[in-house]
């Protein structure tokens, strides 16, 4: 992986800045949770999408709230109207949410997208979500969002809802472990692992490229 390519790429994701969509889907992650929901509440107020795009699970990481619990926060707290509020099929990992929110998007027939998920996530969500849009044969507008303020060195702990030992780190160490997992699932993929489904860095560098020279 050609790490000049995977700044730029980052840099270009997190200086996206926020656009109208269609869809706004947001990746399954329970850290920053009031701040997400406090987002997405911002992002409804400014752009009235058609659709606001949850994961189905009713726990986001093994014993935490969600989808019943982020919607009716969503409805009550922000007024965003509960027939817009619309779940993705139940998904445990991201690999998972992407096949499940391109199923969803070609039903719906959404041509523009914006994904939400934590500052640690977002490129391998984007990444996930660009190959799954590929897979499905779709041509999406995907622009990146993010909750817009965070604390790098704050401790979490992740208890992943596929399962394994509870995860306690810092939000960076957590972003370089994405980065591993981008390099390592996008290798399995590329072997023929169906179970994992990434775009490279590349790839998702020149799509944002050509999105935004029209």
């Amino acid at each position: 992986m050609n790490p000049d390519i995977l700044s730029a790429l980052v840099t270009k994701i997190f200086s996206l800045e926020e656009k109208s969509t269609e869809g706004i889907f947001v990746h399954a992650w329970n850290d920053l949770r009031s701040e997400t929901l406090d987002y997405i509440g911002h992002l409804y107020q400014q752009f009235h999408p058609r659709y606001i795009i949850l994961n189905g699970l009713e726990h986001y990481e093994l014993d935490r709230p969600g989808f019943s619990y982020w919607k009716d926060v969503l409805i009550k707290d922000h007024g965003v109207p509960e027939e817009i509020i619309i779940p993705i099929a139940p998904a445990v990992n991201t690999g998972e949410e992407a096949r499940n929110l391109m199923d969803l998007v070609k039903e719906k027939n959404i041509l523009s997208l914006g994904i939400v998920s934590v500052p640690m996530h977002i490129v391998r969500a984007f990444l996930s979500d660009l190959a799954a849009m590929n897979e499905k044969n779709l041509d999406l507008d995907i622009t990146c969002l993010v909750p817009p303020s965070v604390n790098w060195f704050a401790k979490i702990e992740i208890n992943h809802t596929s399962g394994g030992p509870k995860e306690t780190t810092i939000r960076l160490g957590r972003f370089a472990a994405e980065i591993a997992r981008i390099i390592e699932y996008n290798k399995a993929m590329l072997g023929g692992d169906k179970r994992f489904i990434v775009a490279s860095p590349e790839e998702g560098l020149k799509y944002l490229q050509r999105k935004e020279n029209g």
